[in-house]
């Protein structure tokens, strides 16, 4: 189970609370997820698929393979409200 939020108390509790009814680990920070990497700082969340691009090309076996670079909008905010519907 993951849990997150903002409340450092009230996560305390939460947890406290969960281990009094069901055998769990706390294992800190969270690092990685479902084969992301995650980088927690003051300035953010930042999420990573490396490893995971590389496993796939060293799978392939193309490793070797010239990069290309892709543009892509930074710091772009996301909302499930805008464009059109599907």
């Amino acid at each position: 189970m993951l849990v997150t939020g903002s409340n450092v108390k009230l996560l305390a509790e939460f947890k406290r609370e969960t281990q009094d009814v069901f055998e769990m680990s706390d294992l800190g920070i969270m690092n990685y997820f479902l084969g992301m990497k995650i980088h927690q700082c003051n300035s953010g969340i930042f999420v990573s698929q490396k490893k995971y691009a590389v496993d796939i090309l060293k799978r392939f076996k193309l490793e070797s393979c010239k990069e290309v670079a892709t543009l892509l909008a930074q710091n772009e905010k996301i909302s499930k409200n805008e464009g059109e519907k599907l």
